[in-house]
C-alpha cells in the first residue's frame, strides 16, 4: 500500500482558520482528535495496578504523538507561546487563545467583506 504523505502550511498569524481545519481533519484521519478534543481524558492510575498503569501509558504515549504533530506544524517563532503546556490539548487551547484574540483584534472590515445588494 502506498504511503500518503500530508502537507499542511505553517501555523503563522495569519492562516490559523485553515491551519486549524486541517489539523483537526489530519487528527481525525490519524484518530488523534480524543486526545486534542479532550473527549479521551488521562486515565488515572489506581494504586499502582498494573493494567491502569499501561492504560494511563497509552494515553501518554498517544497525547505525546498529537502534541508534537501540532509543535512540527507551527512557525518557530509560535513556539516560545507554548512553553509550558504538555499536553496535546493545552497546546491547541492556548494556540486557539491566541489566535482568536488576534483575529478579534483585527477591524471588522478585515474580517468579513459580504456585500449586499
Amino acid at each position: 500500500m502506498a504511503s500518503t504523505m500530508t502537507r499542511i502550511e505553517f501555523l503563522n498569524k495569519e492562516n490559523f482558520d485553515t491551519w486549524k481545519i486541517q489539523m483537526e481533519a489530519l487528527f481525525i484521519k490519524n484518530d488523534a482528535w480524543v486526545y486534542v478534543s479532550g473527549e479521551k481524558k488521562k486515565p488515572e492510575i489506581v494504586s499502582e495496578n498494573q493494567a491502569s498503569v499501561a492504560v494511563a501509558k497509552i494515553w501518554e504515549t498517544e497525547d505525546r504523538k498529537a502534541r508534537s504533530d501540532i509543535i512540527l506544524s507551527i512557525n518557530s517563532s509560535e513556539l516560545k507561546e507554548i512553553k509550558g503546556c504538555d499536553t496535546s490539548r493545552e497546546v491547541w487551547l492556548k494556540l486557539k487563545e491566541i489566535n482568536w484574540s488576534i483575529c478579534s483584534s483585527l477591524p471588522t472590515n478585515e474580517l468579513v467583506n459580504v456585500h449586499y445588494d
